[in-house]
């Protein structure tokens, strides 16, 4: 069921439930109403009867009734009685009796009672006088009433449904306009296609439901936007990174089988193809990490670790691949190591992250040489990664921790413009983060700063 049909059914339910209350009790606040006025004619008749009849003594039953008959202002089967202190009956305005006379109604208490017996309005009245004590029981049908109480239950029947029909009818209307909004919306998003994302909805009213829900979209719609962005510039980054090796490779197979050749040419030739290979190897090894990190659910384990002793076995693993690279380490305001370095993490993830960090300290450096200071700040440990260089530009730092971007400084030197972006990635999924502060006079330097586990 569509919500503009849901909106009216609710709409109808409410306003006719309020509606036939109302109803309802104007109904019977006007048959209160008439019943009580036919009680108190029928009472008023029936004690000016009593009194007629106790009061005067030249006026006796058959006078009585005679006066009675000639009355125009008779109600409908009226009849009226009259009893004595014996239960004796001294009046009777008919003969004929159509209700019941019960002994109950003979019963004397002294309280006047009220009530319906059938069609029949009965009223019994404990009568006192001067001269003696009278017991009273009138009886009459409200015709004129009854009548008129049908007509209103018709009346109100039909205007009830009319009503019923009427709000129908407008709450269809209503929740049509209350919900073109909506439609309005869903008509943009059908217009959007993936190469129309620079597209937006148009916010009518920024205060109401519909137009918060349309700036949430947008704002969607913004990091849709940038993701797509990131995956094209992910693919053909990815793409020309693999071209150039394989383009290699197969030119230099195609190269070394145009004739025959010794035996150190073709050992060269594989040499330089298994390079190609391993850089190939690196590149997919690294690009799966990167994948890894960019899901949203991780499955990474984390456990209680010593951030300082997984620096020095990466500056060891470091120093083992590449000797020729030089890592100095030092300490800033460090009282216990053994708690101030604790961290939680996973041992295989930092050690990306600080590889990564030591190697282009030295590999982008004049001197090839990296500079590491562990420092305490706040609730944080902070590492900075530091070097001479020739500096990084305020639009390089920018795009410095995007995928494959390489600056135009470091065009010349291998790489694939990954690493950085792996750090940043795996400093945030254990509550940290890192920061660039380059200057191009002096040196570069990266500040990775993660939480103390004694202090998460």
């Amino acid at each position: 069921m569509k919500i503009r049909q849901k909106l009216t059914i609710q709409f109808v339910l409410l306003v006719s439930t309020i509606a036939l209350a109302a109803f309802i009790g104007i109904y019977y606040i006007y048959e209160s109403y008439v019943t009580n006025r036919f009680f108190s004619r029928l009472r008023s008749k029936a004690i000016t009867t009593a009194e007629l009849l106790s009061e005067n003594s030249e006026i006796d039953a058959s006078l009585l009734r005679k006066i009675n008959e000639s009355n125009r202002d008779l109600l409908f089967k009226e009849n009226i009685l009259i009893f004595n202190n014996f239960n004796q009956e001294i009046y009777r305005s008919k003969d004929s009796l159509e209700f019941t006379l019960t002994s109950e109604m003979l019963v004397r208490n002294g309280v006047d009672k009220e009530f319906k017996e059938n069609d029949f309005d009965i009223i019994v009245i404990n009568y006192s006088s001067s001269k003696r004590n009278l017991l009273i029981i009138a009886a009459a049908v409200d015709f004129f009433g009854n009548d008129t109480l049908s007509n209103l239950r018709q009346v109100m029947l039909l205007l009830y449904l009319l009503l019923v029909f009427a709000v129908g009818i407008t709450g269809w209307f209503f929740a049509g306009r209350a919900l073109q909004p909506i439609s309005d919306v869903i008509s943009q998003v059908n217009d959007i296609y993936p190469q129309d994302f620079n597209k937006r909805l148009k916010v009518t009213n920024e205060d109401d439901e519909i137009g918060i829900l349309t700036i949430t979209f947008n704002q969607l719609l913004n990091r849709n936007e940038e993701a797509f962005k990131q995956q094209r510039f992910f693919i053909s980054n990815v793409s020309h990174e693999l071209k150039n090796p394989l383009s290699k490779i197969i030119s230099q197979i195609e190269v070394v089988l145009l004739k025959d050749r010794e035996m150190v040419d073709y050992k060269k030739t594989l040499n330089s193809v298994l390079e190609d290979i391993q850089n190939l190897s690196k590149l997919s090894h690294t690009l799966l990490e990167l994948s890894r990190l960019t899901e949203e659910n991780h499955s990474f384990l984390f456990s209680s670790l010593r951030l300082d002793e997984l620096l020095w076995e990466t500056k060891d693993l470091l120093k083992k691949n590449t000797p020729e690279y030089i890592v100095s380490v030092s300490f800033e305001n460090v009282i216990d190591a053994e708690t101030e370095f604790s961290i939680l993490g996973n041992p295989y993830l930092l050690r990306i992250a600080l590889f990564n960090l030591l190697e282009n300290g030295c590999k982008f450096s004049a001197n090839l040489t990296t500079k590491v200071k562990i420092r305490l700040q706040q609730n944080n440990i902070v590492i900075d990664f530091s070097n001479i260089s020739q500096g990084i530009s305020e639009i390089d730092s920018s795009m410095i921790f995007q995928p494959f971007f390489r600056s135009n400084n470091t065009a010349t030197i291998k790489g694939y413009g990954i690493g950085l972006s792996l750090v940043e990635k795996i400093a945030k999924l254990h509550g940290g983060s890192i920061k660039l502060t380059s200057n191009k006079a002096e040196n570069t330097t990266f500040s990775l700063s993660f939480p103390l586990q004694n202090k998460i």
